[in-house]
């Protein structure tokens, strides 16, 4: 396999985790706005068991692109 196969694909992979990425820390940034503004609102992510059940929620964002993406460089050095 030669290394300009795999460019196209590690490319497509890479953007698609930055825009995950970039949407996540929008939504921080968002939530952090609103708390601002609304100190005492109610919150339903209170009701998410703790900080692991939210860390496990975002296994689907990053096992893919990361899967994919390893899956290519390793295609890549291997040579298949």
């Amino acid at each position: 396999m030669r290394l300009y196969d795999t460019v196209p694909s590690l490319v497509i992979v890479a953007g698609v985790y930055i825009s995950l990425l970039a949407a996540l820390f929008s939504i921080r940034a968002f939530r952090t706005e609103f708390e601002l503004v609304e100190p005492e609102h109610r919150n339903p992510f209170d009701v998410i068991p703790g900080r692991s059940a939210r860390a496990l929620g975002t296994l689907a964002m990053h096992v893919p692109p990361l899967a994919l993406g390893g899956t290519w460089i390793w295609l890549l050095v291997a040579g298949a």
